[in-house]
């Protein structure tokens, strides 16, 4: 049968290439609908959003003040399969496809 849920918590986003960019702890939400069609096999829709706040910028180990923030939003659709056992955690393998669209507003400190 149908079935949805909605997820919260911290972000930790880190850049590396071609240049390092930390950021703070962020946030992220996640909203989810499914549908079992057997005990083992579930199809499941998922929307995400996260949001970091960005501290600096090391471009040749120089360290930049940098203002701004990078938002993410997803889009994934899943087909999972729940192996039942007799367990308080129940495992589950599933593949999936997405997309994801980051968008960054940067404001750079000399």
């Amino acid at each position: 049968g149908p079935y949805a849920g909605f997820k919260t918590g911290v972000a930790v986003l880190a850049f590396d290439r071609p240049h390092r960019i930390d950021f703070k702890p962020g946030y992220f939400l996640d909203g989810y609908l499914g549908y079992r069609f057997t005990n083992q096999f579930r199809f499941e829709g998922e929307i995400s959003y996260q949001r970091s706040q960005a501290e600096r910028h090391l471009h040749y180990l120089i360290p930049k003040k940098l203002e701004g923030h990078l938002n993410i939003w997803s889009c994934l659709a899943n087909m999972i399969y729940d192996f039942n056992i007799d367990f308080p955690l129940k495992p589950y393998v599933g593949f999936g496809m997405g997309y994801a669209h980051a968008c960054g507003h940067w404001k750079w400190d000399d």
